[in-house]
């Protein structure tokens, strides 16, 4: 499984490629991929923060998905994961197509959920 620096390195690649077809999000005519790479994005986000706090990874959606709802430090950031995992899934497996105004959305909720488990990995009271 990944360590940390290499979810860092996944993450600063992911977010890398979805400003080459998302800036501005109106010219985008990729929405599907760039919800898909945004929801990704913040896999690697949770993954990252769990790996600090422990090394714990998840092999499948649905553990990390719980083990999010009942973490005390990411419980805030739920609905804003949940969201994006949703509609990665209809991306990926129903063809919605999604508007320049929803990945601009998905984007605004990426750098919201980075923030906070930025925040929360660098407090040094947080558990390694």
């Amino acid at each position: 499984m990944p360590d940390a620096d290499e979810h860092s390195r996944q993450i600063q690649h992911n977010k890398k490629f979805l400003d080459t077809f998302i800036n501005p999000y109106s010219d985008t005519i990729y929405c599907d991929w760039a919800i898909t790479v945004t929801f990704y994005s913040l896999l690697h986000l949770v993954e990252l923060y769990f790996n600090k706090k422990g090394g714990d990874h998840y092999f499948n959606h649905e553990e990390r998905n719980e083990a999010i709802r009942f973490d005390d430090n990411l419980e805030s950031i739920y609905k804003d994961y949940h969201r994006l995992y949703d509609w990665s899934r209809g991306a990926r497996y129903k063809c919605f197509q999604f508007s320049p105004d929803e990945v601009e959305e998905a984007h605004e909720r990426l750098l919201y959920v980075e923030n906070i488990i930025n925040t929360i990995i660098q407090d040094p009271s947080f558990s390694q």
